[in-house]
């Protein structure tokens, strides 16, 4: 469009939220935005930062300054964890505090996972990844043992739904989604896991096979012997545990997203 003007004159772009218009240097009519607040460039509302780490919610006020909120949690503290989701104790009970910093009182269940399991193979170490998606706070990780019946006891649980990963030494991960854990008795069975896993990175791969062949022929009388190797539990490290390794070879283990680092291949 023919402005019939040069560059630099005063014209209207006809935006009441612009003033100082004027024709730029690809002929266009353009207005500098008009502020609340002019030496802010913003309004008042607009988002802000004052720079000060111990508070939130930062935003211009109504005189032009940008201000935000003490940062206090729920129990006072400056910048404390006592937010809400997180755990909260009333009369030794245990809750959590809800958006309104309420100390909200959770029923609690226990938790026994069954495990399909050789008796022969004993205790192994256990570690158990617990994930609550909807209160991350109540996620936790429990390092424990596998007992000889093949039962693996956590400890007590809030109610609520959670993505449950276990990892027996020597051992596939498996995992379990959207295990509801109610009041009272829990139980939670997963059938038998894949042996052979002996270096822990969650794959059935030559690393195994490597290992499993330093130790080939020995039993567990000898100094050269590993359990994680004797995968039928029999004392002996021989064809029979290469069989099912090769039997197993190339699987991997489930993997577990746990609000932001993940159980999978571990390497």
């Amino acid at each position: 469009m023919d402005l019939n003007a040069n560059i630099g004159d005063i014209c209207d772009d006809n935006n009441a939220e612009t003033e100082n218009d004027v024709i730029t240097e690809d002929c266009q009519c353009v207005g500098t935005p008009v502020h609340d607040c002019p030496d802010l460039e913003a309004n008042i509302g607009d988002p802000c930062d004052d720079g000060n780490e111990n508070t939130v919610n930062d935003v211009i006020t109504d005189i032009c300054n940008c201000e935000g909120t003490a940062n206090y949690d729920c129990e006072g503290v400056l910048n404390g964890d006592a937010v809400p989701g997180s755990i909260c104790t009333v009369g030794g009970v245990n809750g959590f505090y809800n958006e309104s910093c309420e100390c909200e009182i959770i029923p609690f269940g226990s938790m026994t996972i069954q495990i399909e399991w050789n008796t022969e193979c004993g205790s192994r170490i256990v570690t158990v990844i617990i994930s609550n998606q909807n209160i991350p706070s109540l996620s936790q990780v429990v390092e424990t043992t596998i007992g000889a019946n093949g039962n693996i006891v956590l400890p007590q649980l809030p109610t609520g739904t959670y993505d449950i990963s276990i990892t027996v030494e020597g051992y596939l991960t498996k995992s379990v989604l959207n295990m509801e854990v109610v009041e009272g008795m829990n139980y939670l069975a997963i059938g038998a896991l894949v042996s052979g896993d002996q270096n822990g990175d969650n794959v059935l791969n030559l690393a195994d096979i490597s290992a499993m062949n330093s130790t080939f022929g020995s039993n567990s009388n000898g100094s050269a012997y590993n359990c994680l190797a004797d995968l039928n539990c029999d004392g002996n490290i021989n064809i029979i545990d290469i069989s099912i390794i090769n039997m197993n070879f190339g699987l991997t283990g489930d993997g577990i997203n746990v609000q932001g680092f993940s159980i999978g291949n571990r390497y």
